[in-house]
């Protein structure tokens, strides 16, 4: 794990007209995708509008008293032409292309698109003996514009404007066996012909060399955007979760075939110099290393963090595959008694980790209680976001990085005294929040519901729960619930004293009630699992009254 104070950079790209194969495979995937996506979109806009362009030309050839239609190899380039638009679409737009194959095809179907722009000027020895151009310009405009839409690399278009700027003599030396040199002052002209196509063929190569240029530019500004993405040795792939302070992504180490989430946060509160206030770096290094000390199973594994170079954050972390608790009861409905008991127990196994570290949570929630598969055991809860986190008043004091007087958490799972703000919170506040997500599970519903945030503290610090019994779908077992209304009382004295409490109360429960055991699990996760699709991450926040810091 390098120093949090600093983001490895990754060193600039040369100016990217190295070879197109090498130059586009180092592009991130959600670049690559793009591309794939312009390019499939390029070559479909161009099949649609190559098809109705020549079928109207052909139309009015044909409606033409004495106008000859074109000849079969028209028909037969222009079909090409029409068909590599529709497949390059269908390829390019299953986005499973091998990134070294993405520019040759891109440019063979730009060459195959030139060569059918080109098939338009059909009646070449007429068009020589009367100097119209026909579609010459046409190509021009193809080679400039086609780049503009799809990511490609110097070279490759200079590939394929050279090669489209070929499509007229190889045309017109299609055509001259069948409709022979043109007659220039009574006599046949072979100066003419080459006149006619040097006039079609240098202004192509002028737009290519246009578009030479500004591929330098797009490519490198391609690169620029693709190397933004990456956080030290992590390549952020997709977006798969948002929330007020910060994004999750899908991430891939650069070496190593491990998937990864990258949490990004926004910079803190900022320092003199713009950047963030060393209290926020500081604050931010405590957690990640309070988060990566910690060693239950039943913590989210922190692999590594940093700072980015626009004063942010970011943690990388385990990627899990699953849902979190809120999904699961909104999808599921309530949970029975005894699979309560089975997810509380891994809980606090965590808590209980970090509390004899000498941390408290302090947001926990059921957005931040995972439930994923982890090999062949279902039904693993692992705990999220240590990002509350805060040294117990008996730990190290400079690790009392929180504000002092203000409530941090989720309202709906907040103890009464993190809601009035008091300065005096230990471990005891995770349990009263353990004792909300229990409600929660059981019943589907908050402990405490109201129009605003304020109304839920309130309530919390001054109102008694209404017992889950009284409003479960499913039965209750009574020392569970015992055990619930223990957690919510208001005063910390009053509740469970520590988190090995409440696991050996729940190993109790267990014992009588009866276990989820895992062929119980199993069976839920096949049954359930092809109905759940969704983030791999934990939705950020339970509803509109989620965080108020």
């Amino acid at each position: 794990m390098h120093d949090a104070h600093t983001l490895e950079v990754l060193p600039r790209p040369t100016p990217t007209t190295d070879s197109s194969e090498a130059a586009f495979a180092r592009f991130d995937e959600r670049t690559r995708r793009d591309a794939e996506r312009s390019l499939s979109l390029a070559a479909f806009t161009y099949a649609v509008a190559y098809t109705l362009a020549f079928g109207t030309s052909v139309l009015i050839e044909r409606a033409a008293p004495g106008m000859p239609l074109p000849p079969l190899r028209v028909f037969i380039v222009a079909s090409i032409s029409i068909a590599s638009g529709i497949a390059m679409g269908i390829i390019a737009r299953r986005g499973n292309l091998p990134p070294v194959r993405f520019e040759p095809l891109a440019v063979t179907f730009g060459v195959l698109a030139s060569l059918g722009i080109a098939a338009g000027a059909h009646n070449w020895r007429a068009a020589i003996e009367q100097g119209v151009l026909g579609s010459g310009l046409w190509i021009g405009v193809w080679v400039i514009s086609f780049p503009n839409l799809v990511t490609l690399c110097p070279r490759s278009v200079l590939r394929l404007g050279l090669l489209s700027a070929l499509t007229f003599p190889v045309m017109y030396l299609v055509s001259l066996p069948s409709e022979g040199l043109p007659i220039i002052d009574g006599q046949p002209s072979v100066r003419a012909p080459i006149m006619f196509l040097a006039q079609l063929v240098i202004p192509i190569l002028i737009c290519t060399g246009i578009a030479t240029f500004m591929a330098v530019r797009l490519f490198r500004l391609a690169h620029d955007v693709s190397r933004a993405r990456r956080l030290g040795n992590y390549q952020l792939a997709e977006r798969i979760g948002q929330g007020g302070m910060g994004e999750v992504w899908r991430a891939q180490h650069r070496l190593l075939a491990r998937p990864a989430a990258v949490k990004l946060i926004r910079g803190g509160a900022p320092g003199s110099d713009g950047g963030p206030s060393e209290t926020a770096v500081r604050r931010f290094e405590r957690e990640a290393r309070a988060t990566a000390a910690l060693t239950s199973p039943h913590t989210v594994a922190l692999y590594d963090f940093g700072r980015t170079n626009e004063g942010g954050f970011y943690y990388v972390m385990e990627l899990l595959e699953g849902m979190d608790f809120r999904r699961l009861v909104d999808a599921t409905g309530p949970l029975p008694s005894a699979r309560v008991v089975h997810l509380l127990r891994q809980v606090v196994a965590s808590l209980g980790d970090a509390h004899e570290s000498g941390l408290v949570h302090r947001d926990i929630k059921p957005a931040n209680l995972y439930l994923c598969r982890r090999g062949l055991v279902f039904d693993f809860v692992k705990v999220l976001d240590f990002g509350l986190v805060k040294g117990s008043p008996e730990g190290d004091p400079t690790r009392q990085l929180t504000v002092e007087g203000t409530a941090s958490g989720t309202p709906g799972f907040m103890a009464p005294e993190l809601a009035i703000g008091s300065p005096h919170v230990d471990e005891r506040c995770d349990l009263y929040a353990v004792g909300c997500v229990a409600y929660w599970l059981l019943t589907g519903r908050l402990v405490f519901e109201g129009p605003n945030a304020v109304s839920i503290l309130l309530q919390h610090a001054k109102e008694s729960p209404v017992p889950p019994s009284q409003i479960a779908e499913l039965p209750v077992d009574p020392e569970l619930e015992r055990l619930i209304l223990d957690l919510l009382e208001k005063k910390p004295a009053d509740r469970p004293s520590s988190a090995r409490e409440v696991d050996r109360r729940l190993a109790a429960i267990e014992t009588r009630e009866g276990t989820w055991s895992q062929d119980h699990a199993e069976r839920w996760w096949h049954a359930h699992l092809p109905h759940l699709t969704g983030s791999p991450v934990p939705a950020p926040a339970l509803d509109p009254l989620a965080t108020a810091s």
